[in-house]
C-alpha cells in the first residue's frame, strides 16, 4: 500500500538537482516530480536533472506548467518565446494552435519532460479574473473548445501528456486560488472546452480549487460530485485526474495538506500535486496511509488511482526527441506574432518613440525580459522608455518631462498597459497621459478589454500578450523596421 500511495503523489524539487531524500522517494514509488523556475538554469542542466531522476526509476512522470504563455519557464533558458493562448484564440487558426502545441511538446520532450500541465481550458467569462486572463484562448466557449482540443493533440503527438485545466472552469472567478478559495457558478459555458477533450483526447485533467454554488462546500479538487459524478460518470473521462497543488491557499488555508490529500483521493483524484519544496511529502503519504488503515479511505480507491498513474507513465515513457523543434526563429509562435502584427497594420510613427510600459508588481516576468522599452531599443537605439509597476512620483507631467529630456524634445509616445481595466493606478495614469498626449499609441499587452480605457488614444493596438513573439513584430511595424 505504501508504494501505491506514493504513486499517487507528484512532488516539487528544492533546487537544480535531485537530492538524496527525493531519490529515496522516487525509489519508494513516487508518481512524479514537477519542475518550476527554481529548478531550471539552462537546457543542459534540465536534461541532467530529468535524466538523474529517471536513473532512479525509469517510469517516473516529470511535469511542468508550460502553457505557452509569457512569462514561460523556459524563456530565461534561451527557449523560444511563445505566442500564448490569447493570441492563438485571436487568430483562431486551429492548425496553428496544433503546431504550437506540437512545438512545445517537442521542446519539453527534448528536456526529458513528459507531462505538460496545459492547456488552460478556462473560458474567460470575467475580465476581472485575477489569475486567468491571457492564459485563456478567449471568451467564446466554442472557440476555447476547438483550441483546447488542437493544443492537446499537438502536445500529445510529440509524446508528452497534456492536462486540460482547471476543471470544471476557473474563468468566472474573482479570487486567485493560490491565495484563497474562489466561488463561482458552474455553467455550460465552463464545461464546453472540457467536453472537447473528454473522454478520449486529453490524457489528464487538472481539477480547480474552486467551490461551485449548489455542488457542495468542497472545491472541485476535493469534491466527489465533481470529480467522480461529473468528470467520470457524466463526461466519461478515463484518464488521470490531477489536483492543482494542494498547498495553494484555497486548500491549505482551510486544512492540513495531508487531510486534503485524503479528501482528494476519496473524491476521485488520481494524482496529487505537491508543488512546494516545503511540503513534507512523507507526512502527506503517512496521512493517506492512516486513512486507509482506519477505513476513512478505501484501499481499492488508492489502487485504482495508482493504476491510472502507472498506465499514464507507461503510455508516455521517457521521451527521446533529439532537439527542441522550436529552438530557432521562424516557428509557429513567431508566425502567430507576425500574422497578428500584419492584421493590425499600424501606421509607422515616423521617429523613435518614448515607451512607457505599465505592469503590475506581481506578474513575475523573467529578469532577462525588461519589456516594451527593451524591444523598442533593440529595433531603434534612439528609442527610450521606462517600465512602471506603480504610479510614479509626479505622475504624467514628470514622465513627459523625462521623455522630452531623453529625446531632445517632443517625440512619439507609446504606452503599454496590461489589464488596466482592473488596475486603478494604470487607468488613472493612462488618462493623465492621454489628456496631455492624445496622439499617443496604446498597446494593450493583456486582454483586449483595455480598448475601453484607451478610447482617447490615437490608436489602440492589442498584442494579446506580453511575449516578445508578439511585441517585437508589432513594435517593428510601428517603428518601420524589420522585426
Amino acid at each position: 500500500m505504501e508504494e501505491l500511495v506514493n504513486r499517487c503523489l507528484m512532488a516539487g524539487l528544492p533546487g537544480t538537482s535531485v537530492p538524496a531524500p527525493m531519490e529515496e522517494l522516487i525509489s519508494a514509488g513516487l508518481g512524479g516530480v514537477i519542475l518550476f523556475g527554481r529548478n531550471l538554469e539552462n537546457a543542459e542542466q534540465v536534461r541532467a536533472l530529468t535524466g538523474a531522476a529517471r536513473a532512479v526509476r525509469g517510469d517516473l512522470l516529470v511535469g511542468v506548467d508550460e502553457e505557452g504563455v509569457e512569462p514561460g519557464h523556459f524563456v530565461a533558458l534561451g527557449g523560444p518565446p511563445r505566442a500564448g493562448n490569447h493570441a492563438l484564440g485571436a487568430l483562431d487558426d486551429v492548425d496553428l494552435t496544433r503546431r504550437v502545441g506540437a512545438d512545445i511538446g517537442a521542446y519539453l520532450s527534448a528536456l526529458g519532460i513528459n507531462v505538460d500541465f496545459a492547456p488552460c481550458a478556462d473560458v474567460n467569462t470575467l475580465p476581472e479574473n485575477p489569475v486567468i486572463g491571457v492564459r485563456s484562448f478567449g471568451a467564446d466557449p466554442a472557440l476555447v473548445a476547438r483550441h483546447t482540443d488542437a493544443f492537446t493533440a499537438g502536445v500529445q503527438a510529440a509524446g508528452v501528456a497534456a492536462c486540460a485545466k482547471h476543471f470544471p472552469g476557473h474563468g468566472g472567478t474573482r479570487v486567485d486560488s493560490h491565495v484563497d478559495l474562489p466561488e463561482a457558478e458552474l455553467t455550460e459555458t465552463d464545461l464546453t472546452p472540457f467536453l472537447a477533450c473528454a473522454p478520449d483526447r486529453a490524457a489528464m485533467v487538472l481539477a480547480a480549487h474552486v467551490r461551485y454554488r449548489g455542488l457542495g462546500d468542497e472545491p472541485a479538487s476535493l469534491n466527489r460530485r465533481i470529480l467522480t459524478g461529473l468528470l467520470r460518470e457524466e463526461l466519461g473521462f478515463r484518464g488521470v485526474a490531477a489536483t492543482d497543488a494542494l498547498e495553494m491557499g484555497a486548500v491549505s488555508g482551510r486544512m492540513a495538506v495531508g487531510d486534503a490529500a485524503v479528501r482528494a483521493l476519496a473524491a476521485g483524484a488520481d494524482l496529487l500535486l505537491l508543488g512546494s519544496a516545503e511540503v513534507d511529502v512523507w507526512k502527506v503519504r503517512d496521512a493517506v496511509l492512516a486513512a486507509v488503515a482506519d477505513g476513512r479511505l478505501p484501499g481499492a480507491r488508492v489502487e485504482e488511482a495508482a493504476g491510472r498513474v502507472r498506465e499514464l507513465a507507461e503510455r508516455f515513457a521517457a521521451p527521446a526527441v533529439p532537439a527542441p523543434a522550436g529552438a530557432g526563429a521562424g516557428g509557429p509562435d513567431a508566425e502567430a506574432g507576425e500574422r497578428l502584427a500584419a492584421r493590425l497594420a499600424p501606421e509607422p510613427l515616423g521617429a523613435a518613440p518614448y515607451v512607457v510600459e505599465m505592469r503590475g508588481p506581481d506578474l513575475g516576468f523573467p529578469e532577462r525580459f525588461a519589456g516594451l522599452p527593451e524591444i523598442a531599443a533593440s529595433l531603434d537605439p534612439a528609442a527610450g522608455g521606462v517600465v512602471l509597476s506603480g504610479a510614479p512620483p509626479g505622475g504624467a507631467d514628470r514622465l513627459l518631462e523625462e521623455a522630452a529630456a531623453a529625446g531632445g524634445g517632443r517625440r512619439p509616445l507609446v504606452v503599454g498597459v496590461q489589464d488596466a481595466h482592473r488596475a486603478p493606478w494604470m487607468r488613472g495614469l493612462l488618462a493623465e497621459l492621454l489628456e496631455r498626449r492624445p496622439d499617443a499609441v496604446v498597446i494593450g499587452t493583456g486582454l483586449a478589454d483595455d480598448a475601453a480605457v484607451a478610447s482617447g488614444a490615437a490608436a489602440f493596438l492589442p498584442s494579446y500578450g506580453r511575449s516578445p513573439a508578439l511585441l517585437r513584430p508589432l513594435l517593428a511595424a510601428l517603428l518601420g523596421r524589420s522585426g
